[in-house]
Formats: structure tokens, C-alpha cells, sequence
């Protein structure tokens, strides 16, 4: 029987919270490497319409790794920790802990738990949470599960709506890890995007692009947020669609469509266009190498993690800053982001 009585007066903690990681083992799994990029597509005057950074994003990083072409990303590490109780989306062990999903905790835990001599947890707080982050960074961790010959464990293999799809098409199919004691789990720190882990990404993405049919898809898409999409709302995405259309795009809904309907459609596209957000993961996810995903962006909000995750699939990435509305809401003047579509568009010719 274990007391998780402590865990309602708990804030999460850094993952480098001292307590719980005494006693861990440090290994290198993948080197550090010079990376690089193709430079990010944007109009002349784009930063100057940035009003604010998406929320606990540092400006100066943000703008770090958009304007950086060539530089020396950090190594995977892996550290494995001796004795983890794993229950309720928290790690538990000799008295410290680690929150990885906010909720409900049990305040008693009782009965017999699962016993696992070895496991690498493929997720995280950031994983868990967004699905464009299951897609950019739980699929390499996944697959780097499995090339080590493990099976890759999650909080949730089923934790987005189209995860059991998306499962079935590239061959990664991960396991629960629920009411269980690791007695060595190895944690992955990859968040330097380092030449090993984007081939684990690019080997995941190539299982995808295999498995649904091409040729038929077309050149430009427009994907349009989910119904589960917080914030940053395109009042105006109604004239901004009927633009795209003019110039050959098609229009797509995932919260609509199966994976497979999803890839089939984005799989040869050369340029997709979304506001900036987890939708754009469909994109990273299955697009052809030298393909661009545009991100259409709040100007309240802006984010370039999607700089990242193009880098690591191989893809461009540009984008084009809106004008603020009302909260967080934003236009994207329909002159402006044309101007910029044919700047790409020229670009990639």
C-alpha cells in the first residue's frame, strides 16, 4: 500500500527535481550533431507584427531557433531510474515525484500493481498534452523504444482521437503503463533535435507515407482547426479559405476524417497552410521531403515550434503574423498572406 496523500499539496515539478533522481544512471544514447536547416519563409515585416509569445515561451528563444540555419543540437540522454512507482500520470518514488498529467491523484493506492523489471516511458507532460507533440517528439521517442527492443510505454496509447489510427499506419504500437513498479525506468531527454533523432523521426514519417496510396492529392491544402482547439481563433478563416481556393487549394477537416483519409489527402501536397497549432502535425507527419507547412500565426501568440518539427521531417517551414482582434482572437489580412504564399511558392521553385 503506498500514501499519495502528499501529491494534493505538490506543484509540478522540474524534471531535474533532485529527490527523484538520486540513484539514477546517465547513458548517451544518441551523440550531439551539427544540424542544418533551410531558412525559415517569411515576408520582410512579419517580426515586427509580433505583439506577444505564445504563453511560457521565452522571446529570445523562440526567435533563436527560427533565425538559426546551422548549429550543434544536443545529445539524447537517457536516465534510468531505480524503483518507480507509476500511477494516476505520476512518477513516485522514495518520497519525491513527478507530475505528468494534471488530475485527480488517489489519495490511497491499494491492491496488487504490475511489476516490470525494465521500461522506457515514451511520454511526457508537453507529449501527454498536445497531440502535435505526440507526433513530433513521442514518435521518435517510440521508435527509439523499439529499436533498442523495447516496448514503447505510454500513459495513453489511445490518448488523442486519431492515435489508434495513426498507430495502425506506422507500426508503433505502444503499451499502457498504468498501477505498475519499474524497477529500472529509463526516461528519454531528446529535446535537442540531434541528427540520430531525426532519422528515428523520418523512419516513422516513411512507414506513413508508405502505407496510404499517392499521386492523386492536391498541390495546396488548407487545414482547418479542430473543435478542440484552444485560443488563436482565425475570425476571417471564411475569406482566407475562399482565397486559397482561388489559387488551387483544397480544404480539409481531420476532426472529420480517419488518419488514413488525412494522409492519403496531405501526402503529395507541396505547400500546407493551417493556423499554428497541433493541426499542422498532420503535416509534419506524412508530407514529402522539401514540402513547406505554413503557419498562419496569432499575433498575440506566436510560436515557432513548428520550425522544429519541419527541421526534423525534412520539410520548409514559413509563415505569416495576423492582426490582433479582440482576447487572443486575430484576422490574417488575405493580400498580405497571398503576397506571402507566392513568395513561397516562388522560393520553393
Amino acid at each position: 500500500m503506498f500514501s499519495l496523500r502528499p501529491l494534493t499539496a505538490r506543484i509540478v515539478r522540474p524534471l531535474d527535481a533532485e529527490g527523484f533522481w538520486r540513484g539514477a544512471e546517465t547513458v548517451e544514447i544518441d551523440p550531439a550533431g551539427r544540424v542544418e536547416r533551410a531558412p525559415a519563409l517569411y515576408l520582410p515585416d512579419e517580426l515586427d507584427r509580433i505583439v506577444a509569445h505564445y504563453p511560457g515561451v521565452a522571446p529570445r528563444d523562440d526567435l533563436d531557433r527560427l533565425l538559426h540555419t546551422d548549429r550543434v543540437e544536443p545529445a539524447t540522454i537517457a536516465r534510468i531510474v531505480p524503483d518507480v512507482i507509476v500511477a494516476d500520470g505520476t512518477l513516485l518514488r522514495h518520497g519525491a515525484v513527478q507530475v505528468l498529467r494534471p488530475g485527480p491523484k488517489r489519495k490511497i493506492l491499494r491492491g496488487d500493481f504490475t511489476t516490470l523489471p525494465e521500461a522506457m516511458l515514451c511520454a511526457d507532460y508537453v507529449i501527454d498534452r498536445y497531440f502535435g507533440h505526440w507526433v513530433a517528439d513521442g514518435w521518435s521517442r517510440e521508435q527509439l523504444a523499439v529499436e533498442r527492443g523495447m516496448v514503447p510505454m505510454v500513459l495513453d496509447p489511445d490518448r488523442f482521437g486519431h492515435s489508434a489510427g495513426y498507430r495502425a499506419l506506422i507500426d508503433l504500437p505502444a503499451r499502457h503503463l498504468a498501477d505498475t513498479r519499474v524497477t529500472r525506468l529509463w526516461l528519454i531527454d531528446d529535446r535537442g533535435y540531434n541528427p540520430s533523432r531525426m532519422e528515428r523521426f523520418r523512419r516513422v514519417r516513411a512507414r506513413l507515407r508508405a502505407a496510404v496510396a499517392g499521386g492523386n492529392g492536391p498541390p495546396g491544402v488548407f487545414i482547418r482547426r479542430g473543435t478542440q482547439a484552444a485560443g488563436r481563433t482565425l475570425r476571417n478563416e471564411d475569406e482566407v479559405i475562399a482565397a486559397l481556393a482561388t489559387r488551387g487549394f483544397a480544404v480539409i477537416a481531420p476532426d472529420a476524417m480517419a488518419p488514413a483519409a488525412i494522409a492519403a489527402t496531405l501526402r503529395d501536397a507541396r505547400i500546407v497552410i493551417s493556423v499554428e497549432g497541433s493541426a499542422l502535425a498532420h503535416a509534419n507527419a506524412v508530407l514529402d521531403a522539401g514540402a513547406c507547412v505554413f503557419a498562419i500565426q496569432s499575433p498575440t501568440s506566436f510560436n515557432t515550434i513548428h520550425r522544429l518539427a519541419t527541421a526534423d521531417a525534412g520539410l520548409r517551414f514559413a509563415f505569416s503574423v495576423g492582426d490582433p482582434a479582440a482576447g487572443d482572437d486575430f484576422t490574417m489580412p488575405v493580400a498580405r498572406l497571398l503576397r506571402a504564399v507566392a513568395m513561397v511558392e516562388e522560393a520553393m521553385r
